[in-house]
């Protein structure tokens, strides 16, 4: 059981690693390509679950359920990275502070929910 845990646990840290290096690449790369109608006025719903899911990735790769705080600041903190790296390595993207809102009820959401979930699985 204990290594079926720790397998599980790995599995989702490296899903984890995926989830935070695809939301850089995405916030970071200029997509020229994509239409600008599909992502604006969307953008913030977008921010909102991408964090969501990587504040429920990150949970599930640290499975101390005294950790949630740490990883809502862990999540919090990454957003605003971002955000500031937007502002400063890209010309095509700006820093939003409504977009750092968004990351962060989404980390807070996702982890509610995450714990909502658990809960009525039991």
């Amino acid at each position: 059981m204990k290594i079926t845990k720790h397998l599980s646990e790995r599995k989702y840290f490296l899903l984890t690693i995926f989830w935070a290096i695809l939301i850089a690449v995405l916030s970071l790369v200029s997509f020229k390509s994509i239409a600008k109608g599909i992502v604006s006025g969307n953008d913030k719903f977008f921010h909102f679950v991408f964090y969501a899911i990587f504040a429920i990735l990150l949970r599930l790769s640290i499975r101390n359920k005294k950790m949630n705080f740490f990883i809502i600041c862990i999540v919090v903190i990454y957003g605003i990275i971002i955000e500031i790296l937007q502002g400063v390595l890209t010309t095509t993207r700006e820093s939003d502070l409504f977009d750092a809102l968004a990351n962060t009820l989404g980390a807070i959401v996702g982890l509610k929910g995450l714990h909502y979930v658990k809960k009525q699985k039991n």
